[in-house]
């Protein structure tokens, strides 16, 4: 719990709202919630930066990357309110796939996926 006299209140506006939505969402299940952590927040901060540069090398003679099995796997996750594994399935997914570089269809699959959760995301 936060209490200002233990000092321990977080200030939303020291954080990207992106960045800020997606931790909440991992930090636990939907109805049990989690603990803040500030030095675990530069991990989703990293990571929406990974996907971003892996999202903008994407070219027409890039590798076409099924995302039939992230899309059912997300879309059961958001169902039963496990926004948490959500976000690892979006990890899990970039993890296996880095070292390929995307077509542009599939990037842009993928990025219109990701902006459902994190509305500002941008493919630098």
């Amino acid at each position: 719990k936060m209490s200002k006299s233990k000092g321990n209140v977080v200030n939303p506006d020291e954080y990207d709202q992106d960045e800020l939505r997606l931790y909440l969402m991992f930090i636990g299940h939907y109805f049990d919630g989690g603990s803040w952590d500030d030095g675990k927040i530069v991990g989703i901060r990293k990571f929406i930066g990974r996907m971003s540069k892996w999202l903008s090398s994407a070219n027409d003679d890039g590798g076409m990357i099924n995302i039939n099995p992230l899309e059912k796997t997300i879309d059961g996750y958001v169902i039963n309110f496990k926004f948490n594994k959500v976000v690892s399935t979006f990890m899990e997914f970039y993890n296996n796939n880095k070292n390929t570089i995307p077509n542009k269809t599939t990037a842009k699959q993928i990025t219109d996926m990701l902006v459902c959760f994190i509305p500002n995301f941008k493919v630098s």
